[in-house]
């Protein structure tokens, strides 16, 4: 076992580098410390030993703040063996994606460490069976970044700003209050119980966020992304090829799927609301009357709304087949592929258009 402790002045930004492991991140006392635990296999004991001796932790200053590196024999070793602890589950994505393999429980992820290439194998009996887990303790008010390559990250009880931020592995981030950003090439994502700015970027994974209060941006290039309960004043939620679910929200919200389903319900206060689809049906429910306007657009799907409290607004609608069932429709006008009416004070605006689908308004 290696600690470091650094007496680091308030403001500093602090970045924790690891090749591979386990970091758990969380709340500590006045100084900014990380212990790490070397994980080495070998022959025998000895051989363990040595090559668990080859680890260090080293300290640099930068004109940002400091650096907290892992260092690996990489100039002796280039490639390694991630043995996942007993019980811990493997990468289960199936793709070729930026020089990593990932096939059923185990992968082959290639990427640059201390100036060297370096290969990382899960689940292959390949490479010097080497990783190194720390126990992050920043102290409150922090602004820290954690640069895990391989493996998971865990953050809870938190107060600070804080960078998350991993090529293969699963990020879990819960009651953390301040900024908080979270960028993963392949691994899934979950952010609950969040106050303060959310900026989530994953390429290839699930994306989860809970309770969330602030600003939230969602990108996910490959995943789904499922929101329960955001309160922000901007909130977009972006997947390239994945489906999106969210489960109340207040706050201007705008959610887009390239290829997916997009599906609201639960809404509070909404003061715009812009969903699109280029290829997947949007589904928006429940109570509408605090959706002060909105804009709904699919390509090649159908776009349905089902509430008995709509919001206020003129409706302007283009699609093949077009049927409303709202009440306090005023003013109504229909040709073929277009419909157009007031709804109740019509205060608003209420776009929707599909290419090729149905458009529903029902209680």
């Amino acid at each position: 076992t290696l600690t470091n402790t650094q007496h680091v002045p308030v403001g500093t930004r602090v970045e924790v580098e690891n090749l591979l492991g386990h970091i758990t991140v969380k709340q500590g006392g006045p100084t900014f410390s990380v212990t790490a635990t070397v994980v080495a296999g070998g022959k025998n004991q000895q051989a363990a030993q040595a090559l668990a001796d080859l680890v260090g932790i080293r300290v640099r200053h930068d004109h940002d703040g400091m650096v907290i590196h892992v260092h690996y024999p990489t100039d002796q070793y280039t490639s390694y063996q991630y043995v996942l602890p007993k019980g811990a589950e493997a990468n289960k994505h199936a793709i070729h994606f930026l020089g990593m393999t990932f096939h059923g429980s185990s992968s082959i992820s290639s990427m640059k460490y201390q100036r060297t290439h370096v290969t990382v194998y899960q689940g292959h009996d390949k490479g010097v069976p080497l990783h190194v887990d720390l126990v992050v303790s920043m102290p409150v008010d922090s602004h820290a970044k954690i640069d895990n390559r391989v493996g998971a990250i865990k953050a809870a009880d938190l107060k600070g700003s804080l960078s998350l931020e991993n090529d293969s592995g699963d990020i879990t981030a819960s009651r953390v209050s301040g900024q908080l950003q979270i960028d993963v090439d392949s691994g899934d994502t979950l952010a609950s119980d969040i106050t303060g700015p959310l900026k989530i970027e994953s390429d290839s994974g699930d994306v989860t966020v809970k309770a969330v209060n602030g600003t939230t941006t969602v990108k996910a290039d490959s995943g789904d992304i499922r929101a329960t309960r955001l309160d922000g004043d901007q909130l977009e939620l972006d997947s390239d090829s994945g489906d999106i679910v969210v489960s109340g929200a207040s706050g201007t919200l705008h959610a887009d799927a390239d290829s997916g389903d997009v599906r609201i319900d639960g809404l509070g206060t909404v003061p715009y609301l812009k969903a699109k689809s280029d290829s997947g049906d949007i589904h928006v429910s429940g109570n509408l009357a605090g959706v002060a306007s909105f804009k709904l657009a699919s390509d090649s799907g159908d776009v349905t709304l089902t509430s008995s409290q709509p919001p206020a607004v003129h409706l302007d609608i283009s699609a093949t087949d077009i049927r409303v069932n709202w009440p306090g429709v005023r003013n109504m006008q229909s040709r073929d592929g277009h419909y157009s009416a007031d709804i109740g004070a019509a205060t608003g605006q209420g776009r929707i258009s599909t290419d090729s689908g149905d458009v529903t308004l029902t209680r």
